[in-house]
């Protein structure tokens, strides 16, 4: 079903796109015949699973295709101007003036090798504003609450955080005043206070300067106070569109209401049983005084500061924090991959070296780490399945003649196809690679699983395919997991404990409802505050207008 809002004569359109079709080289339709407006000073939230179409359409709306594919069909209105069908120097000539574009990862989107002011001052000048450069930079910066002076502009990339580099990609597509802004999942990654701050941020910019936004996203519950309006894109094609709130609350599409009831919400919690206490003498791994430090130049980072906790064997305790809060350090100390500062880490009461070179390969083997990025647990030249024997090859889990047999029932304990044994991990989709890197470090033999932010960057269906095939593992192999995350939602379905890390300590710990609900440490109401969440966001008791602003004009 697609719907487009009546059109209000005295109201130019920001965007306007009827029956767009984008086809692969071989004639296979990736969006097909997607139609939807968007007024000025509205945010349009297009969400949908991995492959629905989301990152394709918002590309059209710059005229772009990706590699090995075509705008086949259907027309782009920016602000009144035909963008499809044109050379493509008068295409570039509207990018940026009209709509510009906010990618997923503003690391890759800066030169690290220029300064920050050489990469905004050159998109200026690129359109012909030599005169007003100044000006242009100076307004960008403040309204992404940057400094405008010249220390500033004359650091790179590297020099700033993770949230300034966002801001200044941010500021750059608002160098010219465009009437549409495009963000392709720009909170990937983020913690729930970042977040929360980047989307405040941005409905401020949103009333200052009148621009329209199309909000890329998976991070649905996220969305849900800054979207007017949502489009739910599946298979390439839009199965439901209108007011946020309708669509939210009350979903008309089966696809909508499966979409929205995978999204993970703290306030929500999934019943279950708790496990173990964590203060059990019996703990299978068992931190102590556990310090850690980074080090850059003559500079001293504490990443971790006296840090205690216990995993009793089959349960799971999510370390929660902020960037930067260390949580990722201390699972990089468990697994060897970091070198405690002090403090001790030991596995059945046994102590453990202080890197995996120092610990033998019983210890090793049984604790495997899952990163972030599959790319960093999977060779990209290897095929799943060479990967997978190298690792039962090389801690002796099997014998050779069983290698094969092996591999097939790993892929298939992680829910793939066999036939996923002989593709390279590019040829995977982001939901089959974090898998297929579940099963390599499965393929070890682990006796504790240390998961770092594994489903930060997936949808929410894939993501709750992990956290429910996790659970299986748990229970079927009797896995304990230690669970790194920002997201107090995934938490509240999977974690038995959580531990909530503020500047490398600890500063709440315990069962995750007594956590979650009711706690009144400081820290715990932020993060819960801040945690995304449908049920709060748009429940039909609670519908004021979210983050103080008022509803759109055209709802």
């Amino acid at each position: 079903m697609t719907a487009t809002m009546p059109q209000d004569p005295e109201t130019r359109l920001a965007v306007e796109v009827h029956g767009l079709r984008v086809v692969t080289e071989a004639g296979q339709p990736i969006v097909d015949g997607v139609s939807f407006t968007v007024y000025p000073g509205e945010v349009l939230a297009v969400i949908g699973e991995s492959g629905s179409g989301k990152t394709t359409t918002a590309l059209a709306l710059l005229g772009f295709a990706g590699p090995g594919t075509a705008i086949a069909a259907g027309t782009v209105r920016i602000a009144g101007e035909a963008l499809l069908g044109r050379p493509e120097p008068q295409t570039r000539r509207l990018r940026s003036r009209l709509v510009s574009y906010v990618p997923q990862d503003p690391a890759l989107a800066l030169n690290p090798a220029r300064r920050v002011g050489v990469q905004l001052y050159e998109i200026v000048r690129a359109h012909g504003r030599h005169a007003d450069a100044d000006g242009a930079v100076g307004r960008a910066l403040e309204r992404a609450r940057l400094p405008t002076d010249q220390r500033f502009l004359r650091r790179f990339p590297h020099q700033l955080s993770g949230g300034q580099r966002q801001r200044v990609v941010i500021a750059q597509a608002l160098l010219l005043d465009p009437a549409v802004v495009v963000l392709d999942e720009p909170t990937t990654g983020l913690d729930a206070v970042t977040r929360q701050e980047f989307l405040t941020h941005l409905d401020r910019l949103r009333a200052e300067t009148g621009a329209a936004m199309v909000y890329v996203t998976h991070d649905v519950a996220a969305i849900a106070p800054l979207a007017d309006r949502v489009a739910v894109l599946h298979s390439g094609r839009i199965v439901e569109q209108g007011p946020a709130r309708t669509v939210l609350v009350r979903p008309a599409a089966v696809y909508t209401r499966h979409l929205l009831a995978a999204v993970p919400d703290p306030h929500r919690p999934t019943p279950r049983p708790d496990g173990p206490d964590p203060d059990t003498t019996g703990a299978l791994l068992r931190i102590r005084g556990l310090a850690a430090t980074h080090r850059s130049g003559a500079q001293q980072v504490v990443a971790a500061h006296g840090v205690d906790l216990d995993l009793p064997a089959g349960t799971c305790l999510a370390l929660v924090g902020e960037s930067g809060s260390g949580k990722t350090t201390i699972g990089r100390c468990v697994a060897g991959l970091h070198r405690p500062d002090t403090g001790t880490v030991t596995l059945d009461g046994k102590p453990l070296g202080p890197t995996a070179r120092r610990r033998d390969r019983d210890q090793r083997q049984a604790i495997q780490i899952v990163s972030q990025s599959a790319s960093e647990s999977l060779n990209p030249r290897r095929t799943v399945g060479a990967e997978l024997a190298r690792v039962l090859r090389h801690f002796d889990t099997v014998g050779e003649a069983d290698t094969a047999r092996r591999v097939a029932e790993l892929l298939d304990s992680v829910r793939l196809p066999q036939a996923m044994a002989d593709r390279y991990p590019g040829q995977l989709s982001g939901g089959e690679r974090q898998r297929a890197a579940i099963a390599r470090a499965l393929a070890a033999g682990p006796r504790v699983l240390i998961c770092d932010e594994i489903t930060s960057a997936l949808d929410v269906s894939v993501q709750a395919t992990v956290l429910d095939l996790l659970s299986d593992l748990r229970r079927r192999l009797d896995l304990t997991l230690l669970f790194i995350t920002h997201d107090l939602g995934v938490v509240a379905s999977i974690a038995d404990h959580v531990a909530l890390l503020h500047h490398g300590r600890i500063e709440v710990s315990g069962p995750t409802r007594d956590v979650l609900h009711d706690n009144p440490h400081p820290l715990a109401r932020r993060l819960l505050d801040a945690a995304p969440s449908l049920s709060l966001s748009h429940h039909p008791g609670a519908l004021a207008p979210p983050i103080g602003r008022t509803p759109h004009p055209h709802h």
